[in-house]
């Protein structure tokens, strides 16, 4: 019987989780940052520093397009509310 994740799969994974992926502590450290540093702005975006912002230390980063678009975040909302039956309300401005 082959352990788990021994075999060609099993290696590609781990090679392409040590090249594409980081560690699950070093995976929460922009969430950590983003909780506890003190003068941080709010509506501030914390992620990896590596390229592409897949992985490395925290550090500001710039929102997506896709994150500042209005429309789509009221459809986020929408959707989640929908699919969780729980429903908040929130004050428009």
């Amino acid at each position: 019987m082959q352990k788990k994740g021994s075999g060609v799969i099993g290696i590609a994974m781990r090679v392409s989780g040590k090249l594409f992926a980081q560690s699950p502590e070093m995976g929460a450290l922009p969430q950590l940052f983003a909780a506890t540093e003190p003068d941080l702005a709010g509506g501030s975006y914390v992620g990896p520093d590596g390229r592409g912002g897949r992985s490395g230390h925290p550090t500001l980063v710039q929102l997506s397009a896709a994150a500042r678009d209005p429309e789509l975040g009221r459809r986020l909302w929408e959707r989640s509310q929908q699919l969780t039956g729980i429903r908040w309300h929130t004050a428009t401005v």
